[in-house]
C-alpha cells in the first residue's frame, strides 16, 4: 500500500505544501531516475505502460516473504544430519593425528627440497 503523507508540511518561504494531495493528482506521472515506476508505485513499461499495479507488486513480495518464513521455520540442518540421538551425546574425542614433516614430503617427492642453504647466524 502506498505511503501517503496526511499533514501538511511548511516549506522555508512559510507555505503550507500538502504532499498527499500532490502525489494523488500527480498518480501517473512516472517518478524521476531509473526505476521505471509511476507515483503510485506501479511498474511501468514502455511508453509508460502499467504492466503491473502496486497492489500486484504487494502481494508479490508478500508470497516471497511468507515462502521465506516458511523455510526458516525448518529444523536445523545439523540437527538433521546427525539423527536426534546423536544430537544429544557428546561427541568422542579427537583421535591423534600425526602430520607429516618437511623432511618426509620431501623424502616422498610431494614437494621440492630446498636448495638454499641456510647459515646460522649465530
Amino acid at each position: 500500500m502506498a505511503r501517503i503523507i496526511r499533514r501538511p508540511v511548511l516549506s522555508m518561504r512559510g507555505e503550507t505544501i500538502d504532499f498527499g494531495a500532490l502525489a494523488v493528482q500527480n498518480s501517473q506521472q512516472p517518478t524521476l531516475g531509473n526505476t521505471r515506476t509511476n507515483v503510485r508505485g506501479d511498474l511501468l513499461g514502455d511508453n509508460g505502460t502499467v504492466l503491473k499495479t502496486q497492489e500486484q507488486v504487494e502481494a508479490e513480495w508478500a508470497a516471497k516473504r511468507a515462502l521465506q518464513e516458511k523455510i526458516n521455520q525448518s529444523t536445523s540442518i545439523k540437527a538433521d544430519q546427525m539423527g536426534p540421538s546423536a544430537a544429544r551425546q557428546p561427541s568422542a574425542p579427537a583421535a591423534d593425528v600425526s602430520f607429516p614433516t618437511v623432511q618426509d614430503l620431501v623424502n616422498q617427492g610431494a614437494i621440492a627440497p630446498n636448495k638454499r642453504k641456510i647459515v646460522d647466524s649465530d
